[in-house]
């Protein structure tokens, strides 16, 4: 791994979350910061756009005067505090900021972007912003009067305001070609579509702008958010490929049959979904225990649908190194197995 996004939430109001947010935010990044061998990895930011305030009910994030207000005051906090450290990330010599579910934003989008931007620039810098734009769905920044404001069409004018767009998580839900038709159920991804499926969506978002937005793909090693939000009834996306392949399978082949892919060589990035904090079997660090295929829900498999889970180790640590060996062409790549 060559570098960490690091998550920073801006001031909202629906987590009820006190003015000394911020603080405890760069406490964070701080802590981060002091490991001893800091010189050794880059880091970026990663702002949680749709904290500013998102509606759930229609999926949307408008913007508006005191929306853009906090943005520019959080992203100049950014490049004062950050973008200077030796360790922070640059692509082209820009400063690299990730933000999150960009596709929710209505309204108008473009003056936010080039508000910051002409911000920015008055004390020098010159961002290089990477929107959360790829999913199934996503939400019209110029919803209709009536009707859902939710498209499965990329949205030019908005990408366009980015200098490239990814995903965050193309799990099975969300309208995922991939879903069967009870939706609640689908198989381990090895027998369904799900690769073509994400790499049909890459070059969808880059035909969306005549590829002049570069596209970076995310993959992840798994998806499950049952222990979570059980009601919305997502389906499991196992870490393993293929049953018996190992607990690493998926991130193995969705690294290799996606990411690889439709790596775009002006944006030479492979992101990997891997945070914890929200309980959807996302992580990459080692899992100690026994496998197992039991739950604590009453049938004792509605949280784990069959899959096994736990006892993964350092599995999907090894199967990054050997498949970015594979991609900087490296002999350790031939290792064989998949996690």
């Amino acid at each position: 791994m060559n570098f960490f996004a690091l998550d920073w939430w801006p001031l909202n109001n629906w987590t009820g979350r006190p003015l000394a947010d911020r603080q405890s935010e760069d406490a964070n990044v701080a802590a981060f910061l002091k490991a001893p061998n800091i010189n050794k990895i880059k880091f970026c930011m990663m702002y949680e756009t749709f904290a500013l305030d998102f509606n759930a009910a229609d999926e949307s994030t408008p913007v508006t005067p005191a929306m853009e207000k906090e943005f520019d005051a959080d992203m100049l906090h950014f490049a004062t505090t950050y973008f200077d450290n030796p360790s922070y990330l640059r692509l082209h010599g820009r400063p690299v900021v990730v933000l999150y579910l960009t596709r929710t934003l209505t309204g108008n989008v473009a003056q936010m972007m080039s508000g910051a931007r002409s911000l920015l620039a008055a004390h020098g810098y010159n961002p290089y912003f990477i929107g959360d734009e790829i999913f199934w769905r996503v939400t019209n920044p110029q919803p209709p009067a009536t009707g859902s404001p939710l498209t499965t069409q990329p949205q030019a004018s908005r990408i366009e305001d980015f200098d490239a767009v990814t995903s965050y998580s193309l799990y099975f839900g969300g309208n995922s070609p991939s879903l069967g038709p009870a939706k609640d159920f689908v198989g381990y991804p090895g027998k369904t579509t799900i690769a073509a499926d994400e790499r049909a969506l890459m070059e969808k978002y880059s035909a969306a702008t005549g590829g002049k937005v570069p596209v970076i793909p995310d993959i992840t090693p798994g998806f499950n958010d049952r222990g979570v939000r059980l009601s919305t009834n997502h389906p499991a996306q196992p870490r393993e490929w293929l049953p018996g392949e190992g607990p690493a399978s998926t991130l193995d082949n969705l690294f290799k049959k996606v990411a690889v892919p439709t790596l775009d060589a002006r944006a030479p990035i492979i992101f990997v979904t891997a945070w914890n904090e929200w309980n959807e079997d996302s992580g990459v660090e080692p899992v100690p225990g026994v496998a197992t295929t039991k739950d604590d829900s009453p049938t004792g498999s509605e949280y784990t649908q069959g899959y096994t889970y736990g006892g993964e180790g350092d599995s999907a640590l090894k199967v990054l190194r050997r498949d970015i060996d594979c991609v900087k062409g490296l002999p350790a790549c031939e290792t064989p197995g998949t996690g």
